[in-house]
C-alpha cells in the first residue's frame, strides 16, 4: 500500500517522517540486542521436584554418560534416555508417542527414563543417547542395603544371600530395607530372608508390601517393585499378546537353558514364535549381559524377516530396532549407527 501526501508540511507526513527516522535511529542497537541474545543463552535451570538424596550410591558409570552427553548444555540441544527393567523414576513406556510434547529447539536437554527400549529410542532419535541402566553389582547392591538400615544385626552372607535373592534390583532392595527398618527389632535381615525363601505366597506378600512412604517419590507411582514389574507385563501384553502367552509357558521351566522346541508349537509359523520371543529373551539376555547371544538372536530374526517380508515390512524394520537396542548396549555404536542409516535409507 502507498499514501501520497499533498505538501512536505502535512501533518501525516511530518508524523510519518519522524516515526522513519526512529526506526532508522533504533535500527542497529535492536539488531545487536538480537545477536546478543543467541550469543549469551539464559543459564540452564533444574526442574525436577525432589531434593538430592543422601543415601543415593553407586551409577558413577552412568551418571558419567549422562554429564559427558550433556556437557554441551546450552550450545545445543541434546536427549538422553535412561532404560532399566525394574523402570526408572516415572517411565514413558506407552506406544502412544510423545514425541509432539518435546520441543524441537536449539537448546535446551531432555532426560528420558523407561522400561522399553523402543519408546525410549522414539523420543531421543537416531542421534540421542540411551543408557541401560543393568542391575547393581553385589557391592553396590550391599551399600545400598546398609544405607537404608541403620544398624543391621545379620551377618554379612544373610546381606549377600538378601541382595541376591532380590536380583541385585535398587527398588526391590530399597522395598526390602524399608520393611525391615519399620519392624526393627522384630524383623532383621535373616528373618527377612526366612521368610522370603518359606514360600511363593510370602514371597509375593514382601514384594506387594508397600506400608512404607518414600517422599522423594512421585505419589502417582506405585512403590512396590511387583507393582512395577506388572506395569511391564501389561505393557507387552498390550503390545504383543502372544509374547505374554510365552512367558506365562517359560514360568514352568527353569529361567536358563530352555529348549527351542518346547516353547514353538508344532506348525507354528517361525516369524511369528521369533515376534513373540523377541521382547522377552532380548529383554532376559540383556539382564544378564549375554549381549553376544541376544546380538546373534537379533541378526537371524532380521535376515529371517527380510528374506520372507521384505525390507520396508514393520516386523523387519522391529527386528532392526532390536539389534540397534544391543548394539548400542555394547558400545558398538558405528554398527548401531549404520542399521540407523539402513533404516533411513528406506525414506
Amino acid at each position: 500500500m502507498m499514501v501520497k501526501f499533498d505538501t512536505r508540511n502535512a501533518a501525516g507526513y511530518r508524523t510519518a517522517l519522524d516515526k522513519l527516522r526512529q526506526f532508522a535511529k533504533d535500527a542497529p542497537a535492536v539488531v545487536a540486542g538480537r545477536f546478543t541474545q543467541a550469543r549469551h543463552r539464559p543459564q540452564p535451570c533444574s526442574t525436577v521436584p525432589f531434593k538430592k538424596d543422601p543415601m543415593f550410591v553407586g551409577r558413577e558409570d552412568v551418571i558419567s554418560a549422562i554429564k559427558g552427553k550433556h556437557g554441551t548444555i546450552g550450545q545445543c540441544h541434546e536427549r538422553v534416555a535412561l532404560v532399566g527393567l525394574a523402570g526408572i523414576g516415572d517411565d514413558a513406556d506407552g506406544r502412544a508417542s510423545l514425541v509432539t510434547f518435546l520441543p524441537q529447539v536449539a537448546h535446551g536437554s531432555v532426560l528420558v527414563t523407561s522400561r522399553n527400549g523402543l519408546a525410549a529410542r522414539n523420543l531421543v532419535g537416531t542421534d540421542g543417547l540411551v543408557i541401560h541402566v543393568q542391575p547393581m553389582n553385589e557391592a553396590e547392591s550391599l551399600a545400598l542395603l546398609r544405607a537404608r538400615i541403620a544398624a543391621s544385626q545379620s551377618p554379612a552372607e544373610d546381606e549377600s544371600a538378601l541382595v541376591q535373592a532380590l536380583e541385585y534390583i535398587p527398588l526391590a532392595i530399597i522395598q526390602a530395607a524399608a520393611y525391615i527398618a519399620n519392624r526393627s527389632p522384630l524383623i532383621t535381615v535373616s528373618a527377612y530372608l526366612r521368610l522370603f525363601h518359606e514360600s511363593e505366597s510370602k514371597r509375593i506378600r514382601l514384594l506387594q508390601n508397600e506400608d512404607s512412604v518414600d517422599l522423594r517419590r512421585d505419589p502417582s507411582i506405585r512403590y512396590a517393585v511387583i507393582a512395577t514389574w506388572q506395569l511391564s507385563f501389561e505393557e507387552i501384553q498390550r503390545w504383543r499378546p502372544a509374547a505374554t502367552d510365552l512367558l506365562a509357558q517359560m514360568s514352568m521351566f527353569d529361567r536358563q537353558g530352555i529348549p527351542e522346541e518346547l516353547m514353538r508349537d508344532e506348525g507354528q509359523d517361525l516369524l511369528d514364535f521369533h515376534d513373540a520371543l523377541a521382547p522377552l529373551l532380548g529383554l532376559v539376555l540383556n539382564s544378564q549381559r549375554k549381549y553376544n547371544e541376544a546380538e546373534a538372536m537379533y541378526r537371524r530374526a532380521l535376515e529371517e524377516c527380510e528374506k520372507v517380508l521384505g525390507r520396508e515390512h514393520p516386523n523387519t524394520l522391529t527386528s532392526v530396532d532390536n539389534l540397534c537396542d544391543v548394539l548400542f548396549s555394547q558400545g558398538k555404536y558405528e554398527e548401531a549407527e549404520a542399521m540407523v542409516r539402513w533404516i533411513d535409507g528406506l525414506d
